[in-house]
């Protein structure tokens, strides 16, 4: 059996280099690749033949890891969880893959790794082996139960090295890991499991500040920077023309000189735990930066705004250690097609841990002073004049259909309607609107206003025309006219309980306001091909009789209004109501039928079933002035509301 392993040198994968050719009884290849973490790579070759390794490979993969990983994600703008520049998850894709055209060069067997069973990095070496290598098997001692009860902790893998004479400088242990790339160094777990912990005191300068500066010790002057893009990559850095890898290296150098790019945060590991991780990420911060920085000068509005959707998505598929797979590569395709026009240059201010934006230009800019100035436009591009309408149109989905005629009718003066309770859209539309007085003892001038009748509940139409979703909102609601606004007022029905007696509302404006208020609606609910009573003969019966009637269960300056769903309904829509027994209005029940007088209810057999009143209504018309009809109402269904 033929093993290839990640090989690092120290010494967790010196132990395991040894103790899976022990326990496999495997031809060893150790492999190295060299992502820009500095770390000493002389003499690696020798340690790893002399711990039990046939052979030893250690590639530079720098280049690559720049021009192949780290410019697509930026490239795509991508940020975990909105912090996370994605350091460690870009790197092991390109480890994994070099590691799996060596097993195949080399015919091995397997590809070992030393990712712990806790971690996301098994997760993306492992994907990307499936993706990559499917038949190859992956070895990882970490979620091998017989490595875990050998090997509990630091101290036996101390001595399983000194017993079997494998080379290792043991050193006093750091409280937390590390790792590090071209793009970032990491740090977690030990002392940082502890959230609450500032890794950013004074006191840990020695511990946390390996590529840049704690932002208070950066210089007390800023610096410049400046960064010019073709087609979202970077080519030169201060006019100065450099490769991928040239632009990291620089850039790491400027960032961690003036503290840029540290991040602190708990985030979501895709294993299911969270964990806290600390980050110096400089080079990388400026570029992110700037590259949405020239975005903003370059890119269409619509194709930003498609990318940034996309983006917590792509994000997640790096992170989790999907770069190879078939949504990534579709998503990069789009981000490639969205980036053919971000070509020009930015002007970056690096200051004590700020980046800030000074100055971006472009031959393809977007931007067109001419068109954005609010001094008078040369160019007549713009017409100000055609935002009414655009506006208006935008603007037609937005209010309720209950609140336009209100607001139509307080003509702009402030006029607004709060509703207490929700009231949804009935399906059959338009609806009619019945205004009436309650407990008036006197009727109108007028046969249409019909106000003697007392509606005490909202309509609620469920009938052959099937609208289930009509009006329905508590009994005894009141609408109150205060102004020109008027305000759904349910107090009444949440304090007291369902009686044949109405409920009673609170004291409102004079009758003249409401009169008012009454005639400003009439007309827009006209409009709305409502049949409704006439605004001067609401005005006028207002004055005469809303402020001097008296009578039990009457209260000064209330009015209550009921909104019937029948105007485009069949006649089987059913309405409750109290109505008083010969007002002019309102036709006397047909032959036969049984009554009750002084404000009680109509009934007319078994054809109306209520608890409390019904009254039939015809399509299109107000519901006191319809004939009477006798035809059977469908059985409500029991899930109704009474």
């Amino acid at each position: 059996m033929k093993i290839v392993l990640a090989y690092s040198g120290g010494l967790d994968t010196s132990v395991l280099l040894s103790w899976i050719k022990e326990t496999y009884q495997a031809e060893m290849i150790a492999f190295c690749a060299n992502i820009g973490q500095e770390e000493e790579l002389k003499g690696l070759d020798k340690k790893a033949r002399k711990t039990g390794a046939s052979k030893c490979y250690i590639d530079d993969l720098q280049e690559e890891f720049a021009t192949d990983f780290i410019f697509p994600l930026f490239r795509a703008a991508a940020l975990y969880e909105s912090q996370y520049y994605l350091g460690t998850s870009i790197a092991r894709p390109l480890i994994a893959k070099r590691m799996i055209e060596i097993a195949q060069a080399e015919k091995a067997d397997a590809i070992a790794h030393g990712a712990t069973g806790k971690g996301n990095d098994q997760v993306r070496f492992e994907l990307t082996a499936a993706a990559l290598a499917p038949t190859l098997e992956t070895v990882v001692p970490w979620r091998d139960e017989r490595f875990r009860a050998q090997f509990p902790g630091r101290a036996e893998m101390i001595a399983y090295c000194e017993a079997k004479g494998i080379p290792v400088q043991a050193s006093v242990r750091k409280p937390f890991s590390m790792d590090r790339n071209l793009l970032h160094i990491s740090y977690e777990a030990g002392i940082l499991e502890d959230p609450w912990f500032d890794a950013s005191h004074a006191k840990n300068r020695d511990f946390f500040n390996t590529l840049s500066v704690f932002p208070e010790d950066a210089p007390d002057r800023p610096e410049y920077v400046t960064l010019d893009f073709e087609a979202g990559n970077c080519i030169a850095v201060n006019g100065k023309s450099l490769s991928p890898l040239g632009v990291m290296k620089t850039l790491n150098k400027l960032g961690g000189k003036h503290g840029v790019g540290r991040v602190d945060m708990v985030e979501n590991r895709y294993v299911g735990m969270k964990s806290r991780g600390v980050y110096e990420t400089p080079g990388g911060a400026i570029l992110h930066f700037a590259h949405r920085q020239m975005e903003s000068l370059t890119m269409d509005r619509e194709v930003m705004h498609l990318r940034d959707s996309l983006i917590p998505r792509y994000a997640e598929l790096v992170y989790y250690g999907y770069w190879f797979s078939p949504e990534r590569l579709a998503l990069q395709a789009l981000v490639e097609e969205s980036q053919q026009n971000v070509t020009g240059t930015v002007r970056v201010k690096l200051y004590k841990g700020n980046l800030i934006a000074a100055g971006r230009k472009s031959p393809v800019s977007l931007y067109h002073p001419q068109i954005a100035t609010m001094e008078a436009d040369p160019t007549k591009a713009y017409n100000q004049s055609d935002a009414t309408g655009f506006i208006r149109l935008n603007g037609l989905r937005l209010p309720c259909p209950f609140d336009r005629p209100w607001a139509e009718a307080s003509g702009g003066r402030g006029g607004t309607t709060a509703l207490t309770d929700s009231v949804p859209l009935p399906a059959c539309r338009p609806f009619c609107l019945i205004t009436t007085a309650r407990s008036a003892r006197s009727a109108p001038p007028s046969p249409q206003a019909c106000p003697s009748s007392r509606i005490t509940s909202w309509a609620r139409a469920r009938g052959a025309c099937g609208c289930r979703d009509s009006i329905s909102a508590p009994r005894a609601s009141t609408i109150s006219f205060e102004g020109v606004a008027p305000r759904l007022d349910s107090r009444a029905s949440r304090s007291r309980p369902r009686s044949n007696r109405p409920a009673r509302a609170r004291p409102s404006s004079s009758p003249s306001t409401m009169a008012l208020a009454i005639t400003r609606t009439a007309p827009i609910l006209q409009r709305h091909g409502c049949q409704t009573i006439s605004s001067s003969s609401v005005s006028a019966w207002g004055e005469q009789h809303l402020g001097t009637s008296r009578g039990r269960g009457h209260r000064r300056g209330s009015w209550t209004m009921s909104r019937c769903a029948v105007a485009q309904c069949r006649p089987m829509d059913r309405i409750h109501t109290r109505t008083r027994r010969g007002s002019p209005a309102c036709p006397s029940p047909p032959p036969g039928s049984r009554s009750r007088r002084a404000g009680r209810t109509w009934k007319t057999g078994s054809a109306w079933r209520s608890s409390t009143s019904a009254i039939r209504t015809a399509t299109g018309t107000n519901a006191c002035a319809t004939p009477w009809r006798k035809r059977a109402i469908p059985p409500r269904a029991p899930s109704s509301p009474g």
